[in-house]
C-alpha cells in the first residue's frame, strides 16, 4: 500500500483533476524522451551530440527495437565530432564550409561536449583520442582564466562558462584552486545550473569540502515551495549556455543524487541534451539499467 498525500490546492483553483500514472523506475518517462531524440530532425553539434547520447542509453537499456539504428547514430556522431572542433579545441553548433565560419567554439557547448564523451565512453563508445584531449585542454584554460583576471562585471559570460566547465572536468588535477575559489566568491553570478556545476567541482577537492557542503545546502533551497514541489525561475537569460529553468530545476533539485553517484575517474553523470524540449538535463546512465 502506498500513501501519498494530496497536495494542497492554491485558492480560486477550479475543476481540479488529479492524474496517476504507474511506471516502474523512470521507464515510462524515458521512453518518450528516447523517441523525442530519435525522431528530431536537426543536426548541429548539440542535436547530434544529444541523439547519440540517447541512442547509447538506449542500447544500453535494451530499448532498441524503438530505435534500430542507435549504433549508427552514435558511431556517426563520434565520426563527424572533428568536423565541429576548431583548432584550439573548442566546438562550435555548425561546421565551417570553405572558409566561412558559421559561428566560433562555444565554451559552454565544449564543456557540455566533454561531459558527453565522457558518457559515452562509459557506455562503450569511445571518442577519438585527439578530440577527447585537446577538448579537455580548452576547457580546462576556460576554467582557469576567470582565476586570472576576475571579471569586473556580474554578467560577464566568463562567469557561466567557468562553472560549467569546472563542472564537466571530472579529475581533480584539472581542477584550478584559486579559479574554484573565484568562482565560489561569485556565486549570484552563476544561474542555478552553474551553481551546481560549481559544487560538482567542489565536492571532487577535499580542500573545499566547506564550500560544497554550504554549496548543497543553499541548492536543496533553491526556488520557491509549489505543493510538494520546489519550482526554480530564474529571471536572468542564460540561454548562450542552452541555459532554461528546466536545466535548472534538474541540476538544483538533483544535487545530493548528483554527488553520491558522481565517479571523477569515469564521469559517473553525463548532461544530456533534449533538444526536442527545449531542455538540458542530467542523467545517470545506471537509471536505464532494467536493474
Amino acid at each position: 500500500m502506498l500513501n501519498v498525500p494530496l497536495p494542497t490546492l492554491p485558492e480560486g483553483a477550479l475543476s481540479p483533476v488529479l492524474d496517476v500514472q504507474l511506471h516502474r523506475g523512470l521507464t515510462g518517462w524515458q521512453q518518450g524522451w528516447l523517441h523525442d531524440l530519435r525522431d528530431y530532425p536537426n543536426r548541429c553539434w548539440e542535436q547530434t551530440l544529444s541523439r547519440a547520447i540517447g541512442a547509447a542509453l538506449a542500447i544500453a537499456s535494451h530499448q532498441t527495437g524503438t530505435w534500430p539504428d542507435a549504433k549508427d547514430v552514435v558511431v556517426h556522431a563520434l565520426t563527424v565530432a572533428p568536423m565541429f572542433q576548431d583548432d584550439d579545441g573548442s566546438f562550435r553548433y555548425f561546421i565551417k564550409t570553405g572558409r566561412d565560419w558559421h559561428g566560433s567554439g562555444n565554451p559552454s557547448l565544449s564543456a557540455y561536449t566533454l561531459r558527453g564523451f565522457q558518457l559515452l565512453e562509459k557506455l562503450g563508445f569511445k571518442p577519438p583520442q585527439d578530440t577527447a584531449k585537446s577538448l579537455a585542454n580548452i576547457v580546462q584554460q576556460a576554467l582557469t582564466a576567470i582565476g586570472k583576471d576576475v571579471p569586473k562585471s556580474a554578467s560577464d559570460p566568463l562567469w557561466e562558462s567557468a562553472a560549467e566547465s569546472a563542472g564537466a572536468l571530472v579529475e581533480p588535477d584539472r581542477l584550478d584552486d584559486k579559479a574554484l575559489t573565484t568562482l565560489w566568491n561569485g556565486w549570484d553570478h552563476l544561474s542555478w545550473y552553474g551553481r551546481s556545476e560549481l559544487v560538482r567541482a567542489l565536492a571532487r577537492k577535499p580542500k573545499f569540502a566547506t564550500q560544497a557542503s554550504a554549496g548543497i545546502q543553499r541548492l536543496r533551497g533553491a526556488g520557491k515551495p509549489y505543493g510538494l514541489r520546489r519550482v526554480i525561475h530564474d529571471e536572468r537569460d542564460f540561454s548562450y549556455f542552452m541555459g532554461s529553468d528546466l536545466r535548472d530545476q534538474c541540476g538544483g533539485r538533483g544535487i545530493d543524487v548528483i554527488i553520491k553517484n558522481d565517479e571523477p575517474c569515469s564521469g559517473g553523470w553525463g548532461v544530456i541534451g533534449c533538444p526536442a524540449v527545449g531542455c538540458v538535463c542530467r542523467l545517470n546512465a545506471k537509471w536505464f539499467s532494467r536493474d
